[in-house]
């Protein structure tokens, strides 16, 4: 994709901050969408670790993933599993802030499942 910001035609390079699931995936979109895309993903831990293991990927992430033919694999390798209810805590004292069944209405009211 060439950018004509000069008088020299020059290769968009595209930098992404963040190699978590949103950082990963945005990278995966980019390269096929345009293969001649150069494409950094900037992450600053050393080390991958279990930090972030309890996400949620809600209807919108779930479609993007199902797009890119990757939502399979995530629930396969990552362990993903389909949330039957949503409940939101306050953190300091766990009071219960809001509640509700996802697991039938999400998928019909949405188009994807919540995970």
């Amino acid at each position: 994709m060439p950018f004509r910001g000069s008088s020299k035609c020059q290769t968009l390079h595209i930098a992404i901050v963040g190699a978590g699931i949103g950082g990963l995936t945005c990278a995966i979109a980019c390269r096929r969408m345009n293969k001649n895309l150069k494409v950094t993903v900037f992450e600053r831990s050393v080390e991958v670790l279990s930090l972030g293991a309890g996400i949620h990927i809600p209807p919108n992430a779930g479609r993007v993933l199902a797009h890119l033919d990757l939502l399979d694999k995530v629930k396969k390798e990552a362990g993903g599993y389909q949330l039957d209810h949503f409940t939101l805590r306050r953190y300091e004292d766990g009071q219960v802030l809001a509640g509700k069944p996802v697991k039938e209405r999400v998928g019909r009211e949405y188009g994807a499942e919540w995970m």
